[in-house]
C-alpha cells in the first residue's frame, strides 16, 4: 500500500474526500509502480499481481468503512445541511470540511461534483421501505403524554419480623429431661421442643385428679340431697292430708327419703292413735259410759301427738332443704376447685385435649414432665439449653424465628419525609447485590412518627414476603421510594429510542412506508416510558418495532450515495 493511498484512507475519516476519491488514488499508485514491475520475473510478476489485487481488495473495504464513519461523524454532532442547498452544495457539505464561518469547502472539487451527479441525491435522514416490508417488519405507536412515576432511591436493612419472632422460656421450673430439636430446624406449630422435669406440675397435675374425684363425690351427694328432699316433702303433703298409713307405706316403699322416713311414720302412727282414743272416749262420755276426767286426758294426749307432728313436719322440711342446699354449695366448690386446677395447668400452656389425658391411671412419673411446644412456625435461630440442666421461667431457652416474612427497615431523612404520606399500605420495590437483576417487593405499613435525634431520620418500616427465605436478616438493600408526578408529559416508548454515540435518535413515520430520522433530548424515564424533551410533537407516530431494519437501509443509502 502507498503512501498516497495512505493519505487517501485517513482523508476520508476526516470526512475531507470520498471514497471513490480513494480509489482512483489508490489506482493511480498502482499504475506509477507499473515500470519497476518489468524487470521482473514471470513469477515474480504473478506474485507481484496477487498482493495488487489484494491490496486493491482491503482498500474498497475500508473505503466503504471510512464512509459509514464519515456519515456517523455528520450525524454524531447533530450537524445537518441546509434545506435549500443545491446539490453542488449538498456533495460539499457530504465531502468538505466545516469551519468556524459554518461554510462547508468541498474536498476535490470536480471529483465530488462528479461522484453526485444531481438528479440521483437521497434526503437526509429519510428510509423508504418497500410496502410490504413496512407493513410487516415495522410496528409504530403515537408520541403521547402521560404522568410519569419518579422514585428516590435509599438504602435499607432487612431484619426480622417480630411480629413472627420468640424468645422461649419455660413457665416453670425444673431439670431438662430432653432435647428435642437442634439449633437451625424447621419446627411446625405445637411440636415439642424440650421436655422438663418439673416439681411444681406434678402436683398441679395431682390436684387436678383429686378435684376431679371431690367434684364427683359431691355430685353424687347433690342428686342424693336433691331427691330425699323431694321425696321428703312428698311425704310430709302426705301427712298433713292424712291419708291412710298404709297408702302412705304403700307409696313412700321404694322412694330414698333417709331417716326422716322413720321419725315422720312414727310420730303420724301416734297422732293417729291419740285421736281414735279420744273419739273413742268421746263418744263413750256422750253415753255417760266414761268419765270426763279420761276424756281430757285423752284430748290433752291428741294435741300433744299433734303437736309433735306439726313440728316434725316443719322440722325436717327445713332440714331436708338445708342438706340439699348444703350439698349444692359442696359442689360448686369442688366444681370451682376443678376449674382452678385446670387453669394453673393451662397457664402452664396444656391444652384440653391434654387436660383429659391426665387421670388417676396415668398418674406415674410422667405426671412431673413439662413439654415446651413451638408457638409457631418457624427456625430455630437460637438454643440455650442443654440436657440435665436446671432451667426457670427467667432463663431462655429457644428462639424461633418465621423468616417466609421479614421486615425491611430504612432511615428516611427530613428532605424525604414529605414522601412518607402517600407511602403507607404501598407497595415498594428492593434491590440487592447479592441478586443482580431481580427485584423484590415489600408492603409498608409504618412511616414513623418521630425524628430520631442523633441522626435526624425517620424510621421506615415494610413487610416482604420471603417465601424462599433468599431476604436474609442483616443483609443490606436498595429501597426504591415511588414520587408520584401527576403533571403529564411528552412521551414514548423505550422501545422507540435508539442511540448512535451520545446522540439519541428515534424514527418517525411520515407516511405508510417513508420514515424520518430525528434526533430527540430525553428526559426521565419511568415503567418504561421516557420523557420527550425536544425534537418531537404529540400525535407523531414513532417506529417501536424495526428499528434496526430502518437503521440498515438508511446506512445503504448513504453507503449508496457516496
Amino acid at each position: 500500500m502507498t503512501p498516497e493511498s495512505i493519505t487517501g484512507i485517513s482523508s476520508v475519516f476526516d470526512g475531507s474526500v470520498g471514497p471513490a476519491a480513494v480509489l482512483r488514488l489508490s489506482l493511480r499508485s498502482h499504475q506509477s509502480s507499473r515500470g519497476a514491475q518489468m524487470g521482473m520475473t514471470t513469477r515474480s510478476i504473478q506474485a507481484h499481481a496477487r498482493s495488487r489485487w489484494a491490496a486493491i481488495a482491503a482498500l474498497i473495504v475500508l473505503g466503504l468503512a471510512a464512509a459509514a464513519f464519515g456519515w456517523w461523524r455528520s450525524h454524531r454532532g447533530g450537524a445537518q445541511p441546509p434545506g435549500n442547498q443545491t446539490p453542488g452544495n449538498a456533495n460539499a457539505y457530504a465531502h468538505g470540511s466545516t469551519h468556524g464561518d459554518g461554510d462547508a469547502h468541498p474536498a476535490g472539487g470536480s471529483e465530488a461534483e462528479h461522484e453526485h451527479p444531481e438528479g440521483h441525491e437521497h434526503p437526509e435522514g429519510i428510509v423508504r421501505l418497500d410496502a410490504d416490508l413496512a407493513r410487516t417488519a415495522i410496528g409504530t405507536e403515537p408520541v403521547q403524554r402521560r404522568p410519569l412515576r419518579g422514585s428516590v432511591i435509599v438504602t435499607g436493612k432487612v431484619v426480622l419480623n417480630e411480629d413472627r419472632l420468640a424468645h422461649v422460656y419455660p413457665l416453670v421450673e425444673g431439670r431438662v429431661r430432653e432435647v428435642l430439636v437442634r439449633f437451625g430446624d424447621t419446627v411446625r406449630k405445637d411440636q415439642p421442643l424440650a421436655i422438663i422435669q418439673s416439681r411444681e406440675v406434678g402436683r398441679a397435675k395431682l390436684e387436678l385428679v383429686k378435684g376431679r374425684v371431690r367434684l364427683e363425690f359431691a355430685r353424687i351427694e347433690y342428686e342424693w340431697m336433691t331427691e330425699t328432699e323431694e321425696n321428703t316433702q312428698a311425704l310430709i303433703d302426705a301427712l298433713r292430708n292424712n291419708l291412710p298409713l298404709e297408702e302412705i307405706e304403700r307409696r313412700f316403699r321404694d322412694r330414698p327419703i333417709g331417716s326422716s322416713r322413720e321419725s315422720l311414720i312414727s310420730a303420724y302412727a301416734e297422732y293417729h292413735k291419740a285421736r281414735a282414743d279420744y273419739d273413742r272416749l268421746k263418744s263413750l262420755a256422750a253415753q255417760g259410759i266414761a268419765a270426763g276426767k279420761q276424756l281430757l286426758a285423752a284430748e290433752a294426749t291428741l294435741n300433744a301427738a299433734q303437736a309433735r307432728l306439726v313440728a316434725l313436719l316443719e322440722q325436717i322440711s327445713h332440714t331436708a332443704r338445708h342438706d340439699r342446699i348444703r350439698a349444692r354449695e359442696t359442689l360448686h366448690e369442688a366444681e370451682v376447685g376443678l376449674a382452678v386446677a385446670e387453669a394453673n395447668l393451662r397457664i402452664l400452656g396444656y391444652s384440653p385435649e391434654e387436660l383429659q389425658q391426665i387421670t388417676a391411671e396415668t398418674a406415674d412419673e410422667r405426671l412431673s414432665y413439662y413439654v415446651v411446644h413451638a408457638p409457631f412456625d418457624g427456625t430455630i435461630i437460637q438454643k440455650d439449653v442443654v440436657l440435665l440442666e436446671r432451667v426457670a421461667p427467667d432463663i431462655e431457652m429457644f428462639r424461633i424465628a418465621d423468616l417466609s416474612t421479614v421486615w425491611v427497615t430504612a432511615d428516611i431523612f427530613e428532605e424525604h419525609l414529605p414522601l412518607l404520606k402517600s407511602l403507607q399500605n404501598r407497595t415498594i420495590r428492593l434491590r440487592s447485590d447479592a441478586y443482580p437483576g431481580e427485584e423484590f417487593q415489600a408492603t409498608v405499613f409504618y412511616t414513623g412518627d418521630i425524628v430520631d435525634a442523633a441522626t435526624r431520620t425517620v424510621a421506615l418500616r415494610a413487610r416482604a414476603d420471603n417465601p424462599d427465605r433468599r431476604l436474609k436478616p442483616g443483609m443490606f438493600v436498595t429501597i426504591e421510594l415511588p414520587l408520584e408526578d401527576a403533571t403529564p408529559r411528552l412521551v414514548v416508548s423505550e422501545a422507540a429510542l435508539q442511540r448512535h454515540g451520545n446522540t439519541w435518535f428515534v424514527f418517525v413515520q411520515r407516511d405508510q412506508n417513508t420514515f424520518e430520522r430525528r434526533d430527540v433530548q430525553i428526559g426521565r424515564r419511568s415503567d418504561g416510558w421516557v420523557e420527550i424533551r425536544s425534537g418531537l410533537k404529540e400525535g407523531e407516530r414513532v417506529v417501536i418495532r424495526g428499528g434496526f431494519t430502518l437503521k440498515s437501509k438508511l446506512l445503504e443509502d448513504l453507503l449508496e450515495e457516496e
